[in-house]
């Protein structure tokens, strides 16, 4: 998604989401997170939103979800609220997610990239 390639990040997002679905595997709240990222970037509606809380939830659910993954879970979450006009959205915790992130990437990395442009969209003034 980060890389640019909306069409061929959904088809493989779509095809993780149903295998993950079916396994109730691990991935499944980032995979949930990131097809609600993607659709709140192309097409901001309530079930993206939708997604995007039940990816975080799905992913807090789990005793080994890392740290950096609820990070990047709240900061999607805060994003597809902004994408759809919310004001009441938490900035400090969406800086704090994004620090969270970036200790454990490199500037360049792409959940590095990502978490930065979903931050200046939480943060513009609309």
């Amino acid at each position: 998604l980060a890389q640019g390639d909306a069409v061929t990040a959904r088809k493989l997002l779509d095809e993780a989401l149903s295998i993950a679905e079916a396994a109730n595997h691990p991935i499944l709240g980032p995979v949930l997170t990131h097809v609600a990222d993607l659709d709140c970037q192309a097409n901001p509606s309530p079930e993206a939103l939708a997604m995007a809380q039940h990816g975080l939830d799905t992913s807090a659910a789990r005793e080994d979800a890392s740290e950096w993954r609820l990070a990047e879970a709240r900061l999607t979450l805060a994003f597809c609220r902004r994408q759809l006009g919310h004001q009441d959205i938490d900035r400090k915790q969406a800086h704090a997610d994004v620090a969270t992130i970036r200790k454990h990437f490199s500037a360049d990395n792409v959940f590095t990239r990502r978490a930065e442009a979903q931050l200046e969209t939480i943060t513009s003034s609309r």
